[in-house]
């Protein structure tokens, strides 16, 4: 992974986070920043992890576009470049967003077992990243679990989301997955509601709000999902559908959501048929195939 105009800002609470040297030569020493492949300067390490690894700069990195000839260009990030004045139109397919209280909240494995769920019973589905530090593995695995195409922000040439570029990056995504007609789009939102990446900008913007069908909040831990419920209905005006997350792991905080929040709590991993059919239904959907008892 390469540069971007961005600050590089990789899990500041559990990782590192970092910046981009004004200038690069060979020789010069700079530091991984996450598994992703960022590079940058670190300016700050969480004591548990350790330091970062250091990486030496031997040249640019190049593609060779033409072929049959061996003539490299500078690489980019992306395909194509982010348009901040992008339109949002979802063609009137079905949105579900997965939100999180914070990093490592559950959103990834959440928004796997609905996608997972939705295809098994019949339904067509693409999935996006929304927000983030540029890594793959999560929409990896949503194409693992089902997904017909999938995209993330560093296709559009960021590697670092912003409350800057986050709503652009979200309807440039929303508008292009619904191009292909798919039954749901499921995307999530990287980092948590309170964070550097841009999920608030996001959630308060009215056109991307009203083209979402259904939010799903992952939590750490009852308290967590009691705030994360609160924040979303107090500040975004948004109405959750289910809270899931390490925070439902077992019967006790799910019981102790439903009271505190009046939400349903439903586990991802032992109830993952559960999750999805539980989200199919409060989209309303027709035709999907008949839901079978968990555990088929």
């Amino acid at each position: 992974m390469w540069w971007s105009a961005h600050w590089v800002i990789a899990r500041p609470w559990f990782g590192y986070s970092g910046h981009i040297p004004e200038t690069l030569k060979p020789g010069d020493v700079i530091q991984m920043l996450n598994i992703g492949g960022v590079l940058g300067i670190c300016d700050s390490a969480t004591p548990d992890k350790g330091k970062p690894f250091d990486c030496k700069v031997l040249g640019a990195v190049l593609t060779f576009p033409y072929l049959g000839e061996r003539i490299g260009v500078p690489a980019k990030v992306g395909y194509k470049a982010l348009d901040y004045d992008a339109a949002l139109d979802v063609r009137g397919v079905p949105v579900v967003a997965l939100a999180g209280t914070c990093m490592e909240a559950g959103k990834t494995a959440a928004a796997s077992a609905i996608i997972a769920r939705m295809r098994h019973r019949g339904l067509i589905v693409d999935a996006f990243k929304a927000t983030g530090v540029s890594l793959r593995r999560d929409v990896l695995a949503f194409e693992d679990s089902g997904a017909r195409r999938t995209m993330i922000f560093t296709d559009l040439g960021i590697v670092t989301t912003t409350e800057k570029c986050g709503p652009a990056l979200t309807r440039t995504m929303l508008t292009e997955m619904a191009t292909g007609q798919p039954d749901v789009i499921v995307f999530e939102l990287g980092d948590g509601l309170l964070g550097t990446y841009g999920v608030e900008s996001i959630l308060r913007q009215a056109d991307i709000k009203k083209a979402l069908t259904a939010v799903a909040l992952s939590a750490n831990d009852p308290v967590a999902a009691w705030g994360g419920v609160k924040l979303l209905r107090e500040r975004f005006g948004i109405e959750p559908c289910v809270v899931t997350g390490p925070a439902t792991d077992n019967q006790v905080g799910i019981e102790i959501i439903r009271e505190a929040d009046e939400r349903p709590g439903v586990q991802c991993h032992q109830q993952s048929a559960d999750l999805g059919d539980h989200i199919i239904t409060w989209l309303g959907l027709s035709h999907v195939r008949e839901s079978k008892v968990a555990g088929e």
